[in-house]
């Protein structure tokens, strides 16, 4: 369904033209989660962006971005406008900031559907359907709610007005850009269970980005990782996971809080961190873009960039000159 050959973004800045997303490829199936992974300033939301065409004025991509056969980077953007929300539907970061807060909730799910369908269906039907879909993600006493403004909901719940916004249309391809970010730790689970749940019911494929291996090891069939704007792993999420064949991978697995052995939820020793911090684009060191904060770093991954390669099979490929090591 989709498939993102060498992609590159570069934003211009004061200094010169910077690439913030450097020659990323990745493909997915109908019906499939890919998981995208990564601190901040890894490149994931402009990469998620770029996908929908909904980058800055500052920001221009180039590669190939194939979905359904047809390549978004050439379309015009009144074509892309009839892509976005009808068939790819995105969920951004912060409902509160996406949401409009001078309209109802229900008037904005029933937007799209206007906006798209306004010859075929009515106001009346856009707004049964509206209703319809705020049953679906499971916004109690919907028909009340109806009429509410964002921010007479909660947090929880503005987020699944932006879902139910994003499936106003039954797109095919969903991308959920931190679509937990600052909820606690139920309300997360509730709505990741619901993407789950969606995923399976509808057969839609979904892009999701998360700093949170935890949240990719629960989602994803396919795990991309991204460091200072390009991937450096990428495989099924059962092998990258088990066997992880790059040192920033394992850094965040390292990095995640352990249950005890006794099945409590305090963690089983002081987590492990990785020092400094990701480099800043246009500010890449020479060679190994990890090369500076990584244990196992050589002489050799100083002196250029690793290549992408696939040691393990065409399933699962590594930017690391050390990755048959790490992985034994």
């Amino acid at each position: 369904m989709l498939e993102i050959a060498n992609l590159s973004v570069r934003v211009a800045t004061p200094q010169g033209s910077v690439a913030v997303v450097d020659d990323v490829s990745l493909s997915l199936a109908a019906g499939a989660t890919l998981g995208i992974v990564g601190e901040s300033g890894s490149g994931k939301s402009m990469l998620a962006l770029a996908t929908v065409g909904l980058l800055p004025q500052a920001a221009s991509a180039t590669g190939r971005i194939l979905f359904g056969g047809q390549d978004l980077l050439l379309l015009p953007e009144a074509s892309l406008c009839r892509v976005r929300g009808a068939r790819i539907g995105m969920i951004f970061q912060e409902p509160m900031t996406a949401l409009n807060p001078a309209m109802t909730v229900g008037d904005q799910i029933a937007e799209g559907i206007l906006w798209h369908r306004g010859s075929a269906v009515g106001r009346r039907a856009a707004r049964a359907e509206a209703l319809r879909l705020m049953d679906r993600v499971r916004i109690p006493d919907a028909a009340r709610r109806f009429g509410a403004y964002p921010h007479e909901l909660s947090g929880g719940q503005r987020q699944r007005i932006a879902i139910a916004v994003a499936l106003a249309l039954g797109p095919a391809l969903l991308i959920a850009d931190e679509p937990t970010t600052a909820l606690d730790v139920t309300v997360q689970a509730g709505i990741l269970d619901l993407l789950d749940d969606l995923v399976r019911e509808t057969g839609m494929a979904l892009m999701i980005i998360s700093h949170d291996l935890g949240v990719i090891s629960d989602m994803a069939d396919r795990t991309l990782v991204m460091y200072a704007g390009t991937r450096v792993e990428e495989g099924e999420t059962a092998d990258v996971l088990r066997r992880p064949a790059h040192p920033y991978t394992r850094g965040l697995l390292a990095a995640m809080p352990r249950r005890s052995g006794g099945g409590g939820a305090a963690a089983a020793g002081r987590l492990e961190t990785i020092p400094g911090a990701v480099p800043a684009a246009g500010r890449l060191p020479p060679g190994c873009r990890f090369a500076a904060r990584c244990p196992f770093v050589t002489d050799a991954c100083r002196a250029a960039e690793p290549a992408w390669r696939t040691p393990f099979g065409p399933d699962h490929g590594v930017r690391c000159i050390r990755a048959e090591e790490l992985a034994a």
